[in-house]
């Protein structure tokens, strides 16, 4: 009788990819502030967009999701709401 070994070895499972921490969060973070930056240059620059007939509402939008990384990432947000207070 041939026995099935239905779990799978360590050696045959593939790496899981770990989410960003620490320094590389922080340097994607930046280059995302960046590339927001420079499309909100682009569309502050731009004439008249073809979507919108004034470019208030895309600078807005981009404002909105830049005032969210900054203050989720860089001032830490989500620690008021923690249960550990981490001595603040």
């Amino acid at each position: 009788m041939t026995d099935y070994n239905f779990y799978q070895d360590a050696s045959d499972a593939k790496p899981k990819r770990e989410p960003l921490t620490g320094y590389a969060l922080s340097i994607a973070i930046a280059v995302a502030l960046f590339a927001l930056t420079f499309l909100e240059y682009f569309v502050a620059t731009t004439d008249d967009l073809p979507i919108f007939s004034s470019n208030l509402i895309p600078l807005v939008v981009i404002a909105l999701v830049k005032a969210a990384l900054i203050i989720n990432y860089y001032m830490h947000i989500t620690r008021i709401w923690s249960l550990n207070e981490d001595g603040h």
